[in-house]
């Protein structure tokens, strides 16, 4: 079996020199003398039993073989290429540092996709913070985080680089035996309900744009404001009023009877949620990583379920 001695900088020279079609060039390009040039060129035609390059006038081109040659370099070295940079990159992710914003609406989604991540790279460093989509993307444009996981609509425009990660779906929820889960939109108890929603912008924005307009007409709803997604979770169960969660995030009580789920449409509620960075921060590599990591990742997606 014939043992090939052929190597990258070999083939890097070869084709520095079909490029530039000239040896002499080449040489300089390279910064060597143009012997060490013709000397590589010789040793691969002895490697190869073949002619590689022809003279025209002052210039040399490849001959058929040298044109087939050339094009095997050009892949191999561009494998070479991208091998280091994977390599780098890995050691990037491994020791990287991110600043990365979640709102509420992706949080349980997100987290044992991070989970994972973090036993994949106990080294890597990243540190979440949970907030609305808004105040989450005026981080992002300011440099405070360096990518963020929002809400996007179609009125909604952050001006940064935004990915579609994922739709979720959202569900109003009610108290388990309200007397709302079978009444009639005439029922004059609709006046007298409140809605939950946590202290997000982006979620109160959500209930006003998504859930109002399929409650009964005529009603003024106040809004009953509280911390997080949880809270609202225990206000509805304990009767206070209306919410509007992510179906991840109240399936579990869902199932259990702790709450109800109110049902207004047909039609599921759906929101895009997006990964959003801004222009300086997009070529990390630890950030690339974990947004790949949000695209694969995404265990149980809304309309996946069976």
């Amino acid at each position: 079996m014939d043992t090939l001695r052929t190597n990258f900088y070999q083939l890097a020279v070869f084709v520095e020199a079909m490029n530039r079609r000239s040896l002499t060039r080449a040489a300089e390009a390279l910064m060597v003398t143009q012997p060490v040039v013709s000397r590589i060129v010789r040793n691969l035609e002895r490697e190869y039993g073949a002619e590689l390059m022809r003279r025209e006038g002052n210039a040399v081109i490849p001959t058929e073989s040298g044109e087939a040659l050339l094009q095997l370099a050009h892949t191999t070295l561009r494998a070479q290429y991208e091998a280091r940079k994977a390599i780098r990159d890995l050691a990037r992710v491994e020791t990287g540092h991110l600043r990365l914003g979640i709102t509420s609406s992706a949080y349980e989604r997100a987290t044992p996709i991070l989970a994972a991540f973090f036993a994949r790279y106990p080294e890597a460093r990243i540190n979440v913070r949970v907030d609305s989509s808004i105040t989450i993307a005026d981080a992002v444009r300011a440099e405070q985080l360096d990518a963020g996981v929002v809400i996007v609509s179609h009125e909604t425009s952050f001006g940064l680089e935004s990915t579609h990660l994922w739709d979720e779906e959202f569900v109003p929820i009610i108290a388990p035996g309200h007397p709302l889960l079978d009444a009639a939109p005439s029922d004059p108890a609709w006046g007298e309900v409140s809605i939950v929603a946590t202290a997000s912008s982006g979620h109160r924005s959500l209930i006003a744009e998504r859930l109002v307009p399929l409650l009964p007409k005529g009603n003024d709803y106040p809004v009953v404001q509280c911390g997080s997604p949880q809270f609202v979770r225990e206000l509805v169960h304990e009767g206070v009023g209306i919410g509007m969660l992510p179906l991840i995030s109240v399936e579990d009580d869902l199932q259990h009877g702790r709450i109800a789920r109110l049902q207004l449409s047909d039609d599921p509620i759906l929101s895009q949620m997006h990964f959003i960075a801004s222009p300086h921060t997009a070529k990390s590599a630890i950030l690339r990583r974990v947004y790949r990591e949000l695209v694969d990742g995404r265990a149980v997606r809304a309309g996946d379920r069976g």
